[in-house]
């Protein structure tokens, strides 16, 4: 199913493409990322940038 992410750290999911509606997210008002999966891991990109943000 296709749909979109925030890779901001809200971690927000939107069944339509725009931008991040959280006021709270660093990425706020920042195009979402277009996601493909089907496990709702959304191919590990929420853990990758939790990773980063451990370093």
């Amino acid at each position: 199913m296709h749909h979109y992410i925030c890779l901001g750290g809200c971690e927000g999911v939107s069944e339509k493409e725009g931008k991040c509606q959280d006021p709270k997210c660093p990425d706020y008002q920042k195009d979402l990322k277009h996601c493909d999966c089907t496990d709702g891991k959304h191919d590990g990109a929420f853990e990758e940038k939790k990773k980063k943000a451990a370093q």
